[in-house]
């Protein structure tokens, strides 16, 4: 029946995706207009990364039922893909405040390293919690960094991107935590929501950061 076939599945997480897809679209684009500085310039990739994750992350749980099998995986390993991508930009903007020219060098380097090594993981395991084991101390390195850039180097725009980076610390608790407020809002939808706020505060704090 055409009832136990829905169009378009999951509708709330898919269009909570959706919403952070288009949110990180335009903050990347924001954020990228400020010139000259590569903080600006990594921090906008990371919103772009982000983007592009949560909207293939959407098309995945809208559509993925309906598609043929090969073309689902291509979506949920790119989905994947980009989570990692998102964590390397977070991490290298917060240590842009520390390093010379040779550690620019250094740092593209690493994460080229760093990037491969995941995707070529992602053979033996491609499930959310792998991405997640990649994403999470990346995102813990940039705490580290955006700290010490507040309370030490005097960049004030580092304490709402310090926040916003707690939010979404937090919001992964509650998503694997399985808190469901209700049957059509699960604790994905909930994590998108807060992972929004916390997306705000680290672009509003991105644009008080003087070029680095």
């Amino acid at each position: 029946m055409a009832g136990d076939d829905p169009f378009f599945y999951s509708p709330t997480t898919a269009i909570t995706n959706y919403m952070i897809g288009c949110i990180g679209l335009y903050f990347g684009w924001q954020t990228l207009q400020i010139q000259g500085s590569l903080f600006h310039n990594l921090w906008a990739c990371n919103f772009f990364s982000l983007s592009m994750g949560a909207l293939l992350g959407g098309s995945y749980y809208g559509f993925g039922p309906r598609l043929p099998n090969f073309i689902t995986k291509v979506i949920w390993r790119l989905t994947l893909i980009f989570i990692g991508i998102t964590g390397l930009f977070l991490a290298g903007s917060a240590a842009t405040f520390y390093i010379n020219e040779t550690g620019k060098f250094g740092l593209m380097i690493g994460s080229a390293i760093l990037i491969i090594k995941y995707v070529l993981g992602l053979n033996k395991d491609d499930t959310f919690h792998y991405a997640i084991k990649f994403y999470a101390p990346l995102m813990i390195l940039a705490l580290i960094g955006f700290i010490p850039a507040f309370f030490s180097l005097g960049y004030t725009g580092a304490l709402p991107i310090v926040i916003g980076l707690l939010v979404n610390l937090s919001a992964a608790g509650v998503q694997a935590s399985g808190l469901t407020l209700h049957k059509h809002f699960n604790h994905n939808d909930l994590f998108h929501g807060i992972q929004i706020l916390g997306m705000i505060l680290m672009y509003r704090g991105g644009l008080e950061i003087s070029t680095v």
